[in-house]
């Protein structure tokens, strides 16, 4: 009977043991689930950090995929942690080359953005441009031209997105491309002509008043392929930048403060080229999920 009594009562123990034990573990199954749940369910509208770079990458496997997404005037298929989406290098004849990449926006990103490279939280930093890989910068590495003793690169390590939006110079991969001079920043120096940044018809400041007039006044969208500036016959082809797009997407973003976007750069290629022969910038409102502009532009000299 003693017997009997002790291995019921050691019995009880055991099971009260292996509930304890079950009900830590369902606990910590609870936990971490709530954590996940919280981590995949927010807001790529967060509230940011005031004192870092807290913005995150996810790559696409292919151009069919980037490409949708892209084009796409909502944020489906993308994580909602996701700030930037990247493409993996695609296989031409002559090797891999840059597809795209675009990014999520918002005026109080930019804002915050803007403040990190101001209080030097976040730097330019030339020297991982150059260790950057990029496909076919040895090629343009000698292609230079020298104006009033001066010298000048007419290729650069062009970025997708502008470094005020993704806050990097080349640790995130696949965000740079060789762009020319011309296309990069509007410069033509092999012809002796570099934009203005201001007080000219053709400067900086010019043309992008002129860009937004245009998108101001389009019902569906401003649709361009290679727009050219006016009155500079006399330099060859000059077609608008990327840096005036650049500068006109900030524009949209901050004259309409409450709206959400999507801008990006996909790469086209010819030939089998490792350096894309044009490039088309989007911008997309996620907010009124319409198109504000789409621009086709030569990678040319």
């Amino acid at each position: 009977m003693q017997f009997s009594m002790f291995y019921v009562a050691g019995d009880c123990i055991v099971n009260e043991l292996v509930f304890e034990q079950v009900l830590f573990i369902v606990f910590l199954i609870a936990i971490f689930g709530f954590v996940l749940f919280k981590r995949f369910t927010r807001s790529r509208w967060r509230k940011r950090s005031i004192n870092r770079n807290d913005l995150h990458v996810s790559t696409v496997s292919s151009r069919k995929t980037f490409h949708k997404l892209l084009f796409a005037r909502n944020e489906h298929g993308v994580s909602k942690m996701t700030d930037i989406v990247t493409c993996q290098l695609e296989s031409g004849q002559k090797g891999k080359r840059v597809v795209g990449a675009f990014m999520f926006i918002d005026k109080n990103l930019l804002v915050r953005n803007k403040d990190l490279i101001k209080r030097k939280i976040v730097v330019r930093d030339s020297s991982m441009r150059k260790r950057a890989h990029i496909p076919g910068r040895k090629a343009t590495w000698y292609d230079k031209v020298e104006v009033h003793g001066q010298t000048y690169n007419l290729w650069h390590a062009t970025h997708l997105i502008p470094f005020r939006y993704c806050l990097s110079d080349g640790d995130i991969s696949n965000l740079l491309f060789m762009g020319t001079a011309h296309l990069n920043m509007g410069a033509k120096y092999d012809m002796g002509y570099a934009p203005a940044s201001r007080g000219t018809a053709d400067s900086n400041a010019a043309r992008v008043a002129h860009l937004k007039e245009l998108v101001n006044s389009s019902k569906n969208g401003l649709k361009l392929d290679y727009p050219e500036v006016p009155g500079l016959r006399r330099y060859g082809f000059v077609q608008y930048s990327l840096d005036d797009f650049e500068r006109l997407a900030d524009y949209l973003i901050n004259s309409r403060k409450n709206d959400h976007f999507k801008y990006g750069v996909e790469c086209f290629y010819s030939n089998g080229s490792v350096i894309p022969d044009e490039v088309q910038v989007v911008m997309i409102n996620l907010t009124k999920n319409k198109l504000e502009f789409s621009v086709k532009l030569k990678n040319s000299k």
